[in-house]
């Protein structure tokens, strides 16, 4: 053996509560397929044994007075990679490797780390091929992770051992791999260590629970130089303080003495130890501090005592020592309650509708309704309506599969606006777009008894009157103004007067009892800019929906400067103001008055249905 300098066990206060652990650690038996493959069963005999030549035996390095292949001194945890088994064998200072996971009693190793052969256990100066009490071993892709508690640092090598006294090739925690200080003897800080307990990585990250300082530390990426420090911090403010429960109490964003560390997927899982709970956190933290999601073994994240009620229970820990996480069950070494615990998923919670219903419209049905409808949402129970000018007050909840809703005691001619959400058991899920419909005007009702008289209507464009000579109907009657719900009318093939275009400033007239008019009467209809973009005013013209269906432009007097134009008919229908485009050619002029009569007044003609720049 080669000569090497011996040191005594540490026995610093911060160590205490490690040093009388024995073993507590979960195997990862959810990597190996034959296990996986057969249920376990209660009261089921072990097959095999490591570190003793049977069953019945317990002697510390089978009561020899050194170690051997085949011996273990208080082994504190294993850790397989599905072909090589890994055994921490704490008291002996080393961690002891087997190519293929034992299938018979009293197996040897084939290749120690931490100590230059298989018969050494000493306790040796530190350096980059020795240990002093190991706590954790993890594998990653060929690397090897040690957790060397008492030398206050984790080493990585490269590539797993294939031979004896490997030199670990990178130290996390010290400047160098000789030197082994609490925190480095210069104080807590991102680059060292107090203590760590459990390393793991998960391929890219590595994650070290620094138990003495009452932190977990996160690595962005795995260190390939010696004492570099961490990004991220768990259970403390900021990289420099290390108090148990940052001075306090327990809460979500604390930790006292963690002691394991585990990651699966986008989950991390810490044995928050004196603290008596696991903590969960389903995102792997990016920043200093962050606070736990889940907490096991106490009713809330502020509660510390073991076995809360005061006996163990199904939801206590006292405490919990190791953590591991199969993808589908929680495993938790509950030490002081001498077992171990297996927690399976909850129903997993139904969450909220994702999507809002993608079609939501509003019909008026008169001067006070409005028909709201919507679109299915898939797993929806219920939908919720809401007003969109404040959609934290409730407008309706109707019961899937309901579509439709109608809201009555509106005002009249007014806007009204909701928005709709899909509910399910998981909540509500996001608004609709705002839908919004406008209440129908109250109909002017005019009364023209003697008959004759005017009508008039206001609408969104401006004001509609109606005015009819006395004599022109027969009876007196009751006229009725409104605003048509469709347009029964296309416009007629463009003619040597121009094209006709609506604008959408319409009135539809009734007369009860049903009578047409004997002469002319006059229809005026204002109008806004907004209606008639991009047309001519000048050449705005009234047009009656006819009874074959086209729109017949009327003889109209168009007034700009007013935003009025004014027309006759002798029948009363729906009536749309129209733009008419110029004429292509001259052949629809018009000249009047023709002849021109001086004696009769006339000053000038006047020429209409000009082309464009004639």
């Amino acid at each position: 053996m080669p000569v090497r300098s011996q040191r005594p066990p540490p026995t610093r206060p911060g160590e205490v509560f490690a040093l009388r652990v024995l073993l507590t650690a979960l195997f990862a038996l959810a990597s190996l397929p034959a296990l996986a493959a057969n249920p376990f069963t209660t009261g089921q005999a072990a097959v095999v044994v490591v570190g003793q030549a049977s069953m019945s035996g317990t002697a510390p390095n089978q009561g020899g007075a050194s170690a051997s292949a085949t011996t273990l001194n208080e082994p504190y945890s294993a850790y397989s990679d599905g072909t090589k088994l890994y055994v921490v064998d704490q008291f002996n200072r080393r961690v002891l490797i087997y190519n293929s996971i034992p299938s018979t009693y009293n197996t040897p190793a084939d290749v120690v780390v931490g100590q230059p052969n298989m018969s050494s256990g000493f306790v040796f100066a530190t350096a980059a091929d020795t240990l002093s009490l190991p706590y954790s071993v993890f594998t990653v892709g060929t690397k090897l992770l040690i957790a060397d508690t008492a030398d206050n640092r984790v080493l990585i090598y490269n590539t797993i051992p294939t031979s004896n006294d490997v030199s670990a090739d990178v130290v996390v925690g010290q400047p160098d791999t000789t030197s082994s200080a609490v925190d480095q003897g210069a104080g807590t800080a991102a680059n060292t260590l107090d203590g760590p307990t459990s390393v793991y990585s998960d391929g890219t990250k590595l994650f070290v629970a620094d138990a003495t300082n009452h932190r977990v530390l996160i690595y962005n990426t795995i260190p390939t130089s010696n004492n570099v420090s961490a990004n991220v911090v768990i259970g403390q403010p900021d990289m420099t303080h290390d108090s148990p429960n940052q001075g306090g109490s327990a809460a979500a964003n604390t930790l006292d003495l963690p002691s394991s560390v585990y990651v699966s997927g986008t989950k991390l899982f810490i044995s928050d130890l004196a603290n008596n709970r696991v903590l969960i956190y389903n995102t792997i933290p990016t920043s200093n501090n962050a606070s736990a999601d889940v907490v096991v073994g106490q009713p809330n994240m502020t509660s510390p005592s073991p076995n809360p009620g005061g006996s163990a229970g199904a939801t206590t820990l006292s405490p919990p020592y190791s953590v591991y996480y199969d993808g589908t069950s929680l495993f938790v070494t509950d030490y002081l309650n001498n077992r171990v615990l297996k927690y399976l998923p909850a129903a997993p919670p139904i969450p909220p509708p994702a999507t809002a219903p993608a079609v939501v419209a509003g019909t008026p049905l008169g001067a006070s309704s409005i028909t709201w409808t919507w679109s299915a949402v898939t797993g929806a129970t219920s939908y919720n309506l809401y007003y969109a000018t404040n959609p934290t007050i409730l407008l309706a909840s109707l019961s899937a599969p309901t579509l439709t809703f109608t809201e009555t005691s509106l005002s009249s001619n007014t806007l009204y606006s909701i928005q709709v959400a899909a509910v399910n058991a998981g909540g509500t899920g996001p608004l609709s777009s705002v839908a919004a419909a406008t209440t129908l005007p109250l109909l002017p009702i005019g009364n023209l008894c003697p008959p004759g008289g005017s009508v008039p209507y206001s609408q969104a464009s401006g004001l509609v009157t109606v005015t009819v000579p006395a004599g022109v109907l027969p009876s007196c009657v009751t006229m009725t103004l409104s605003s048509p719900s469709s347009l029964p009318c296309t416009a007629p093939p463009p003619s040597r007067l121009g094209a006709l275009r609506g604008t959408g400033v319409t009135v539809q007239i009734d007369l009860s009892p049903v009578v047409q008019p004997s002469g002319e009467a006059t229809v005026s209809m204002v109008y806004r800019d907004a209606d008639v973009a991009g047309m001519d005013q000048p050449r705005l013209v009234i047009a009656r929906c006819d009874a074959s269906g086209v729109w017949v432009p009327l003889q109209s007097s168009p007034n700009p400067p007013g935003h009025v134009v004014t027309a006759q008919t002798n029948h009363f229908s729906i009536f749309q103001l129209m733009g008419l485009s110029p004429a292509a050619d001259l052949s629809g002029v018009n000249v009047f008055p023709n002849p021109l009569r001086p004696a009769h007044g006339d000053t000038a003609f006047t020429f209409s249905n000009l082309p464009a720049q004639a």
